[in-house]
């Protein structure tokens, strides 16, 4: 069942949908760690998308970090 909009409202700010998605554009260890610790709150296809998301850019931060 999905979230209706006045139970996402209810949710404090780093755990809300754009928020998570900044936190891991910005800085990728912080979403992940918040990710992990907040990983039951979510409904099951929330959690896919934002796990889905960490691994696409956690492969282009391990591609950075390779040397050339």
């Amino acid at each position: 069942m999905a979230a209706t909009h006045s139970e996402t409202q209810k949710r404090p700010w780093y755990l809300r949908k754009v928020w998570v998605y900044v936190m891991c554009f910005i800085c990728l260890p912080v979403g992940v760690i918040n990710v992990v610790i907040h990983r039951n709150v979510w409904e099951r296809e929330e959690r896919r998308g934002y796990i889905g998301v960490i691994i696409i850019l956690s492969f282009f931060w391990v591609l950075n970090l390779l040397p050339y």
